[in-house]
């Protein structure tokens, strides 16, 4: 066979070549989705010549790490993916290790430490200097990746730069033939050698003094030049100094210290899991809860519904890193015996480790015959905070404390200074830690103490972060890892029946661990085929489980959750899905997390990892099995908006469910995704207010980047998230639906994992110490705080000293309302009179809503209050007559009294045994006062700030004008205060009243509030001030620009559907428009009277729709109406055309049709973006650009409607164009790729499909 040369292909290239020299590489990145096309431009036919008949985007979704190389210019130079196994056919994944060592002779390479490059390109500019990079930015972000390994066919000749950086494995003597592949290795300490660490010795002061003052320069400033000095002449015996060098030079520096506050810790952090960093004692005390070991995993927030504090009584803060602890027997075991070191200054950890380890096993086991695995699972009520957490239990001549009691010595040390030069700080730090460890070797943990507002380091990949207590509000954050989490070999295998005892005996005091003893039954029994588990083992000692199943509804997920955001799913194999049921884990051995997924994947084959995070699982008394700890390293994936098929019995092709399931929030993960290690933000954010802005700011911060974790986001509202603890149908209908937020919404997105919160009204605001101080709670300090109030329905006050408890109520949630309900089913009095005062859309949907709840219609009387200046009736339903005819006459049908026009000045109260209670209401008309007797009082009649909020911010010196001030950066005078909302308005000198938030879609303005913040704190991790930072948005001061529409949905009375979305911003009334013929055109089909309902639309000036208006007693696809919104009327099927030709009778039926489901798919707006990149871009011809036939055209209209002229001549140049070829493309490839989801079209292949019996047949081949 002939020997194929891969080496540089311009020795044989014999023509004009460029004599400029490449652009230079300046660094190395994780490659992205967005990358793959131009890493596929970079492969030759050498490449498939090594790697096969490979497929980028199927070798990039199937592998653990993915890195490319970029130039000066911005381009793609190189890239690689690697794997844990190699990419050889005839080798089974999970068995390479054997036939490894069977034919070649390798040296320590595991499954733990080695990697196999399944594809590797570069542009042939580079080929003599690219490698050597590329490899050592692999080794950066991989701190247990020691061996990279290339498999190459045999007679392959490689070029001299991989002789140069990697290895040639020999073959065994036996198996040595040309017809064998060849394998090259390069070792992570050729590339980076193992740094050298030592003591620190008076003589490195200066060393050590530059190091540390490059990072900050206080230590300096507080304690003078010769501070390390002074410390090695005058030793405490607690601080040691470790210090690392390269070539003789001082890298880093490592300050540790014995003596640690372990008290002040235990009283501000969850540290029961890790026995309070003490070394366990005979005479520790632990409460029975506290001595129930769950490995569960929660994340923190604050959960509770008020009428379960008597029967849970107490609260929560979940945290990802609690779980379960060991606990040890006797102290003297704890002793490790180290190897004694001929010079003391000198720590060398690497010959010593496999005695170590040995001894650490021994040890180890020992504390797993006692281990104590504790869940924290706590529940903060609405009134407190501070709560016990232990029922009053009584145990035999034992008092069992609150808290526990811990008598054993401090088993931890803390790191009080790490500073590494900048090229070192992605580089050894796990061997510091180790270092560290054995600087101290009787002691198990390592705690670092860092302020919130911390930079991240990637030294904390290494560390598991630990939650402050519920009631507690420490200005630190605590981080922990353990010896064991360093030391020692974990493997992982599939679980046996030979298993279970082992693993019985590891779960044994777990609650609910009998569901995973039964489901590791069915996996390794095999009556369930589908199931598969796998056990986790250090040293040979069982530190965890998984259990996992495989995927059959992945179709049913994918239609309901953007999976598309994350993976490619046409790169998958459709049986390469499975389906979390138990991750059982060790916190210590968390930071493992990745690792283990990627074994898992290797092993069984699966490459997508489902979880489902039902909302029975978020309570200990609902769920039945316990969390897993992996959600830490998954991600959340959002809800979909679903298309709804109506037309010819047309049903969605996806099978459902074999068994009927509650909504789930879903996780995913990849064994690429999880290696992707993310930042923790510890950053302290205070949210006030859960309107629909503070929602959506919490969501997009906590969910809207998935490798940045905020940890310490906490949400302040009296009633928590809207739809959180909402069971009731009928209080949910009686608040309008704005377009996202709704119970179901929120069963499915998992907010709650990561926000914090807390029940209760914020009344001050202290800018000078930083924190808020909430009614009957305490103080919260904060980082950054948000103010997205709102503006609320007040109770009417006409005497200051006056407090209403019951029958005067203000409802602005869907909490108020189901107080509200249950107020009036379970009245000691008839409730006959009942007054809604108000003039709204929200007034008429509470009044359904009371009508359904099955209140008398006589019963009630809406008293609408005198029109303002200008206005007029039917602007409650946004001055459409129609609608606000038939509502009125509804109202009038239900037998409900109107009175109009009329002010509400006063009341009469009556004293009862609950306190002062409404008698009557005083109504004023003309000069007019009525008295009307009052049973219970619902005010609708305006919004306005609340009274706490409004002299928290007075107090606290925050520019209040009328409404809170903020700058373009929707920040206030106070650079750590921002606010969004209804609640604010821009300082005058941007003059733009028009432009208040009250105008535009809130959940958009959350949601770019949200970047704003990730943006400031990035800057401030990265040393930038954000207010030097160049913008051309700053230049001019310019407010940010909000599109997204106004959408308000509700049901009214006698039970008619209510839509109207319109274009955000303050409008411009109907007259003037006409006026300046602006306002566009109307088309209506049906009446409010008819059968076929109400369908209202107007286009404006540009034939676009501007206002949509539905009203109809059927339901009809409120999702599909909105996204209606903003399209030209040629999109909706020439709209304006077929409406003048009398071709549409109902446009509800018209929008059901099948052509126009594509629009309402959510992912149409992408097909619009890319076809607007399209239409912008310019060809290589000049002159052929059809934007600069636009913008000409426009110039000589003066920027007014273009002539018919220059419209037609851009027409005629569209037509053929490759502007035209490239849209039709991107059509064709959309439908293709949503063929599933839009059934209704006819794609290539769907016409090959309907083809494929017809290809022989005569009729279709003449010739």
């Amino acid at each position: 066979m002939m020997n194929i040369w891969i080496g540089d292909p311009d020795q044989y290239f014999l023509g004009k070549r460029s004599k400029d020299p490449p652009a230079k590489i300046i660094g190395s990145r994780a490659m992205d989705h967005a990358d793959l096309p131009n890493v596929e431009r970079l492969i030759r036919p050498e490449t498939y010549e090594i790697f096969g008949d490979l497929t980028v985007e199927r070798i990039f979704e199937t592998s653990c790490h993915s890195m490319v190389q970029w130039n000066e210019k911005g381009e793609i130079v190189s890239g690689i993916c690697i794997c844990n196994y190699p990419n050889v056919p005839s080798v089974i994944p999970e068995d390479w290790v054997n036939w490894l060592y069977k034919l070649y002779r390798p040296q320590q390479v595991s499954e733990r430490n080695s990697m196999f490059v399944h594809m590797l390109v570069w542009d042939s500019r580079y080929t003599g200097h690219f490698f050597k990079k590329l490899l050592s930015g692999l080794f950066d972000v991989t701190s247990y990746l020691e061996y990279i390994l290339i498999v190459i066919p045999p007679r392959i000749i490689l070029d001299d730069i991989f002789e140069k950086q990697m290895i040639k494995i020999p073959l065994n003597s036996e198996n040595d033939h040309p017809s064998y592949q060849s394998i090259y290795m390069t070792d992570r300490f050729l590339k980076k050698p193992r740094l050298k660490i030592r003591r620190v010795v008076e003589e490195d002061n200066d060393d050590v003094v530059s190091i540390i003052d490059a990072e900050t320069p206080l230590l300096k400033e507080f304690y003078g030049e010769f501070y390390v000095s002074e410390m090695i002449r005058n030793p405490d015996g607690c601080r040691k100094l470790i210090i690392s060098e390269e070539d003789d030079k001082a890298t880093g520096v490592m300050f540790i210290n014995k003596n640690i506050d372990v008290d002040t810790l235990i009283d501000n952090f969850q540290l029961v899991p890790y026995n309070g960093l003490k070394k366990p004692h005979k005479k520790d005390l632990l409460p029975e809860e506290y001595m129930r070991p769950d490995s569960e995993t929660f994340f923190s927030f604050f959960k509770k519904k008020s009428w379960d504090i008597e029967s849970e009584g107490s609260s929560m803060i979940i945290s990802p890193e609690e779980s379960i602890e060991e606990d040890a027997e006797d102290e003297a075991t704890d002793q490790l015996e180290m190897k004694k070191l001929e010079d003391p200054s000198m720590i060398s950890f690497i010959s010593d480790l496999p005695r170590i380890t040995r001894q650490f096993s021994m040890y180890y086991e020992s504390k797993m015959e006692s281990s104590a695995f504790v869940e924290s699972l706590f529940h903060v009520p609405r009134q407190t905070m501070v709560t016990s957490i232990i029922e009053d239990i009584q145990l035999e001549k034992i008092h069992i404390p609150e808290q526990p009691v811990y008598h054993g010595q401090v088993n931890a040390f803390v790191l009080e200074i790490f500073a590494m030069k900048h090229k070192m700080k992605l580089r050894e730090s796990r061997n510091f830690i180790e270092a560290a460890f054995e600087s101290f070797p009787d002691l198990e943990y390592c705690a670092i103490l860092l302020p919130s507002n911390h930079v991240f380091i990637p030294l904390l990949h290494h560390f598991m972060r630990v939650p402050s207590k519920c009631n507690k509000d420490y200005p630190m954050s605590l981080y922990l890892t353990h010896r064991a989490a360093l030391l020692g070999m974990i493997s992982v295998h599939v679980g046996k029946p030979l298993d279970k005892l082992t693993l019985k005996k590891f779960l044994k005091r777990i609650r609910k661990s009998e569901h995973v003893l039964r489901d590791f039954d069915k996996a390794t029994i095999k009556k369930h085929p589908d199931t598969y588990s796998y056990i986790f083992k250090w040293n040979d000692k069982i530190i965890g489980v998984i259990i996992i199943r495989v995927e059959d509804e992945t179709m049913y997920i994918k239609r309901r959750y953007h999976i598309e955001d994350y993976i490619a799913i046409q790169n998958i194999p459709p049986n390469a899905y499975a389906r979390i049921l138990h991750f059982i884990l060790m916190p210590i051995f968390s930071i493992h997390t990745p690792y283990i997924f990627s074994e898992i994947s290797r092993l069984s084959g699966f490459f997508v990892f489902y979880y489902r995070l039902e909302e029975r699982s978020l309570s200990s008394l609902t769920r039945t099995h316990p969390l897993p700890i992996c959600l830490t390293v998954m991600i959340p994936v959002y809800p979909r908006r679903r298309i709804k098929y109506r037309y010819h019995n047309l049903v969605e092709t996806d099978r459902k469910p074999k068994k009927k399931t509650e909504s789930f929030s879903l996780f995913l993960t990849t064994p690429r995704l999880s290696m992707m290690l993310g930042n923790i933000v510890d950053s302290k954010i205070v949210v006030v207010g859960a309107s629909d802005c503070g929602v959506a700011f919490a969501e997009e911060l906590a969910l809207g980047c998935n490798f940045i974790k905020f940890a310490n986001l906490t949400l302040i509202s009296p009633n928590g998230l809207p739809f959180d603890n909402d069971h009731n149908d009928l209080s949910h209908r009686m608040i309008p639906f704005t377009g996202r937020y709704c119970r179901k919404y929120r069963r499915e997105l998992p907010t709650r994992v990561w926000v914090n919160i807390v029940y209760g009204t914020v009344i001050t605001i202290n800018r000078k110490e930083k924190y808020v101080t909430v009614l009957h709670q305490g103080n919260i300090t904060y980082d950054y705080l948000i103010l997205t109030c709102g503006m609320q329905y007040q109770k009417p006050k006409f005497q200051e000293e006056l407090e209403l408890e019951k029958k005067g109520r203000k409802v602005n949630t869907k909490d108020g309302w189901n107080v509200s309900l249950r107020l009036i089913e379970f009245s000691d009095l008839p409730l006959e009179t009942i007054i809604f005062y108000g003039h709204n859309i929200n007034c008429y949907c509470a009044l359904q809503g009371l009508l359904e709840f099955g209140v008398d219609g006589s019963w009630i009387t809406l008293i609408h209050p005198p029109l303002t200046e200008c206005s007029s009736h039917d602007e409650a339903f946004f001055s459409d007559c129609e609608v606000y005819t038939e509502v009125m006459e509804a109202i009038t049908r239900n037998n409900i009294t109107i009175i109009m026009g009329w002010e509400l000045i006063n009341w009469k109260l009556e004293d009862t045994s609950k306190g002062k209670m409404i008698e009557s209401i005083v109504i004023k008309s003309k000069g007019k006062s009525e008295t009307i007797s009052c049973d219970f009082l619902i005010n609708f009649n305006e919004k306005t700030i609340g009274m706490k909020i409004f002299l928290a911010i007075c107090r606290s010196g925050l520019m209040f004008d009328g409404q809170l001030v903020i700058d373009s950066d929707l920040r206030t005078n106070d650079p750590s205060i921002f606010a969004a909302g209804t609640i604010t308005k821009y300082c005058r000198r941007y003059y733009s009243d028009s432009w208040e938030h009250k105008y535009f879609n809130r959940m958009e303005i959350g949601e770019k509030l949200a970047k704003i913040i990730r943006s400031f704190i990035e800057n401030e991790h990265q040393g930038k001030d954000p207010a030097s930072i160049p913008s051309k948005r700053k230049a001019y001061e310019s407010i940010y620009v909000f599109r997204l529409p106004l959408i308000v949905a509700c049901i009214v009375p006698d039970g008619y559907r209510f839509l109207y979305v319109r274009k955000c911003g303050k409008g411009t009334p109907r007259k003037i428009a006409i006026r300046f013929n602006i306002y566009g055109q109307v088309l209506i089909t049906g009446c409010s009277k008819s059968s076929i309902g109400y369908f209202r639309i107007r286009l404006n000036q540009f034939n676009m729709v501007e206002t949509i208006t539905c009203f109809n007693r059927k339901n009809f696809e409120v999702d599909h109406m909105c996204s209606l919104w903003g399209k030209h009327e040629s999109m909706l099927n020439n709209l304006k055309t077929r409406f003048k030709e009398s071709l549409i009778v109902d446009f509800f039926e018209y929008f059901r049709e099948p052509w126009a489901l594509a629009i309402f798919y959510d992912k149409f707006n992408c097909l619009r973006v890319e076809n607007r990149a399209t239409l912008l871009s310019k060809t290589a011809i000049s002159g052929q650009s059809l934007i600069n036939d636009c913008v000409h055209a426009l110039i000589r209209s003066k920027w007014d409607q273009i002539q018919k002229s220059d419209l037609q001549t851009i027409q005629s140049r569209f037509a053929g164009s490759v502007y035209q070829q490239e849209i039709e493309e991107n059509l064709l490839d959309f439908l293709q790729f949503c063929q599933d989801d839009l059934p209704v079209y006819c794609t290539p292949d769907r016409l090959n499909e309907l083809y494929e019996d017809n290809k022989n047949s005569r009729l279709y081949n003449v010739f």
